[in-house]
């Protein structure tokens, strides 16, 4: 079983004391008749764009250490909050997700992706607001519009010691019991706390569709991790039937049952080459194109069990990007807001509001019967089917360190999970 989790959370806060907030009157979020300026097409290549970049972040990071990041969690998230922005706020994140699209795109897409989701692949998002904040009177069409479209949970109350507990409690559940601790401490005095939590939780359970027989399955395999030291690996060996390969890497998919989903593994064709140097050597649309390299080829794998947990920090990876006005007091949250404090805000006689965190947390593991997974991600507002032709088979072993992606073959084979093993 492979199971994979991942959270998402975006917070805003405010430096300013608070008090109750309230809901309001305020402007349409997206009109109905609104529209896109690009094609899926390109709205795919730009998910495949920001995959590649989650990924150069976390190595870049955390160098020899297994990262594992939720492009799907991290897109979500941060589109509800483009949802609640205008004027360059907006104009920047569209940008970030795809070049030339506007807010209608990124909602059709995120919206197209949400629809699909099954029985291996559970989303679940939430909207939380501190009702402390009472000169800041909220849009009641922004909460509407996330309940609505991205089946939000909605909760307001007043952020103070132990609330924390509370969010925590809902990603448990809503990861089943994958992500633990993702929202920090809150702090006794309520100005300190975030004034808006965005949460993203998503969870992946997809079986085999050809699971292991005890044959297949070495209990005294070896892989080499960074370091060079071999490592005892429980180690599978499969014949596949998709294999990937170009300049830099080979690889190969392994579905699970149903098709739709597949496990792709990478393997930098140069064996010395460090993962971190191997990935920030590549174009952000390196991934695409190694996905459709694929080929029907009967491929001889083997591959290790595996597990993990990580956690990163994304806001710099986002102003490097060209995302920083939602970062500052230039944050333009127009739909967030209803007009009374927007022009306050204005006007400068309220503080404005501001991103202060982006953190994403994930876990997976990997093992004879299938994956499990789950990520969460917080914004702060502080055909196989073909008959194969008989032919030698290739020999693919992933027994060094490696890239992987849990990846969405009916979307163009976007990876809803990305994530490196450097060790064991």
């Amino acid at each position: 079983m492979k199971k994979i989790l991942s959270v998402f959370i975006l917070c805003v806060l405010l430096l300013t004391a608070c008090a109750k907030s309230s809901f309001g009157a305020g402007p349409t979020v997206i009109e109905e008749n609104a529209g896109g300026r690009v094609s899926d097409d390109m709205l795919t290549k730009g998910y495949f764009n920001l995959a590649m970049k989650e990924l150069r972040e976390g190595l870049n990071s955390d160098n020899n250490t297994n990262v594992l990041l939720s492009p799907l969690s991290a897109y979500y998230a941060l589109t509800m909050l483009t949802m609640g922005c205008d004027g360059n706020s907006s104009a920047q994140l569209t940008e970030f997700f795809c070049e030339d699209s506007n807010k209608a795109d990124i909602n059709r897409y995120a919206l197209k992706l949400s629809g699909q989701e099954d029985d291996k692949l559970k989303l679940a998002n939430s909207l939380w607001i501190n009702s402390a904040a009472q000169e800041y009177i909220f849009n009641n069409q922004y909460k509407s519009f996330l309940e609505k479209y991205y089946g939000a949970d909605c909760e307001c109350f007043d952020f103070n010691e132990g609330t924390e507990k509370k969010i925590n409690r809902w990603v448990e559940k809503k990861t089943l019991g994958r992500i633990k601790e993702l929202v920090g401490k809150m702090d006794e005095s309520e100005s300190r706390n975030p004034k808006i939590l965005l949460i993203n939780a998503l969870t992946f359970d997809g079986q085999w569709k050809n699971e292991y027989s005890p044959k297949s399955i070495n209990e005294n395999g070896k892989f080499k991790n960074y370091r060079g030291d071999l490592q005892q690996a429980k180690m599978l060996a499969s014949t596949e039937s998709v294999y990937l390969s170009n300049d830099d890497a080979t690889g190969f998919l392994k579905y699970y049952d149903g098709e739709r989903y597949a496990f792709m593994a990478v393997l930098p064709n140069d064996s010395e080459l460090p993962l971190a140097e191997f990935v920030n050597s590549l174009e952000d649309s390196w991934l695409n194109s190694f996905y459709q390299s694929a080929e029907k080829s009967k491929v001889e794998v083997q591959m290790p069990c595996f597990s993990a947990e990580y956690k990163i920090a994304l806001e710099e990876m986002l102003q490097r990007e060209g995302v920083t006005d939602v970062f500052s007091g230039k944050a333009d949250f127009k739909y967030i807001l209803n007009p009374e404090s927007y022009d306050k805000i204005k006007k400068s006689e309220l503080l404005p509001l501001f991103v202060s965190g982006v953190i994403q947390k994930t876990f997976v593991e990997v093992n004879e019967r299938g994956t499990k997974a789950a990520a969460a991600t917080v914004v702060e507002i502080k055909d196989t089917a073909l008959p194969l032709e008989e032919e030698k088979p290739r020999l693919l072993a992933l027994n060094r360190p490696f890239v992987y992606a849990i990846v969405d073959v009916e979307n163009g084979g976007i990876p809803i999970f990305i994530g490196t093993v450097d060790e064991l």
